[in-house]
């Protein structure tokens, strides 16, 4: 992971779902748990007067901006998503696309990294946010030549760097290639994400989440 000098979010990765916390293997709920706690923490924030941190599920072709503080989890493995970050606001939204662009107008879709990351950007801002202080995270892009004999990851990832260059947006992290997938979760409010890596994606990794707290 390369990280720059001036970052300013979190990141915990756990490899294969265990964690150095206490040498425990934890499931995502307490990942989650430990993810909130840590962000009331450094806040300087008791639980009382902390509001309350929604769960939401993020799918594939899909992105999520909010303004209440939210854990926006999702999974990928050559996709690709993005993390925005409104450092003033302390607001946030995140992308998750699988392939890396289109210039067909019948197919602008968030499905595309061109579409998705400039879509996102847009909604920030049209929601109160500045370019300038938006710091980005770029998480997956996979290649596993046992699944696939393209490596698209490669460029869903170029595109994402692409489009947030081109915006003048800071990319402050980045976990991504290998060939093994990422669960990942975002706190909106606090910039700080759990990155876990795992060599097989399931959905069943992900209940309760993927249905019942959206």
């Amino acid at each position: 992971m390369r990280v720059s000098k001036n970052y300013i979010s979190k990141t915990f990765i756990f490899s294969l779902w265990r964690t150095a916390h206490h040498g425990k293997l934890f499931l995502v709920k307490e990942i989650i748990n430990i993810v909130h706690e840590n962000s009331k923490t450094q806040s300087g924030k008791n639980s009382k007067n902390s509001p309350a941190v929604i769960n939401y599920f993020l799918n594939p072709g899909y992105l999520f901006v909010t303004e209440k503080p939210t854990a926006i989890s999702t999974v990928v493995g050559s996709c690709v998503a993005v993390c925005l970050f409104d450092k003033k606001r302390r607001t946030g939204g995140m992308n998750h696309f699988q392939l890396p662009d289109t210039y067909d107008k019948t197919k602008t879709t968030t499905r595309y990294g061109n579409v998705a990351t400039s879509m996102l950007i847009k909604i920030m801002v049209e929601d109160g946010s500045k370019t300038k202080h938006l710091h980005a995270q770029i998480f997956g892009g996979a290649y596993n030549p046992k699944i696939s004999q393209t490596n698209i990851g490669i460029d869903n990832i170029k595109i994402a760097r692409k489009i947030l260059n081109k915006n003048h947006i800071k990319i402050v992290s980045e976990d991504i290639g290998g060939s093994i997938g990422r669960k990942i979760i975002f706190n909106t409010s606090s910039n700080e994400i759990a990155v876990l890596k795992v060599e097989n994606i399931r959905d069943a990794d992900w209940y309760p989440f993927e249905k019942n707290d959206r």
